[in-house]
């Protein structure tokens, strides 16, 4: 029986040597900067997770983190695109497009069942908040928003020896109408232990 209490962090940072950012569209065609797109992904979590018995305990966990990148978009507008450039000034560079804040709750249970099997219970609610990026709505054109998803998961899963059953379910709700979605996804595990000698 024990409580345990972890602290974790990532610091990462991304140099892409080949994307370039825009500087805007000349004769059609877009236009480039010398400058080259650069990540700096940070995140800490704490955890906590408890033992009830020997079979039996749960876990709580939150994280907090982000992404900042100096990667910019080139938004054709509504009225033309790269290969039908008609509309002089249409387009628009946004920038800061990629740079999110993203927070997440998490809990986890686990307990002895029947027949010596077991049950893990694994849910969470985060959401991530883009510093730059406009929400598009479902024509395809940039609202006055600011792109907002909110994300819940839950999972169960059951196993027993080398068996395991899980079935979990993703919803992302998002004000960018191309990133709404809901997953519903059922999985068999079958695990087979050998020793080589």
């Amino acid at each position: 029986l024990y409580t345990d209490l972890e602290v974790s962090g990532v610091l990462k940072t991304r140099k892409y040597s080949e994307q370039q950012l825009f500087a805007g569209v000349s004769g059609g065609t877009p236009t480039y900067k010398t400058d080259k797109r650069e990540d700096n992904e940070n995140f800490i979590e704490l955890g906590l997770q408890h033992n009830i018995n020997a079979k039996t305990g749960f876990g709580l966990s939150y994280s907090l983190g982000g992404l900042n990148s100096n990667g910019n978009y080139l938004n054709w507008g509504p009225n033309q695109s790269e290969n039908k450039n008609t509309t002089v000034n249409d387009e628009t560079i946004i920038t800061n497009y990629r740079s999110y804040r993203s927070g997440r709750y998490g809990l986890n249970c686990f307990t002895g069942f029947i027949g010596g099997s077991n049950i893990y219970l694994l849910a969470y609610y985060g959401t991530t908040a883009y510093s730059g990026r406009l929400a598009k709505d479902g024509s395809d054109a940039l609202t006055a928003a600011k792109r907002l998803d909110k994300q819940t998961f839950f999972s169960v899963t059951w196993s027993k020896s080398i068996v395991s059953l899980k079935y979990s379910y993703e919803k992302n709700k998002s004000n960018d109408a191309l990133y709404s979605y809901a997953n519903n996804i059922a999985s068999l595990n079958l695990k087979y232990l050998f020793r080589l000698n």
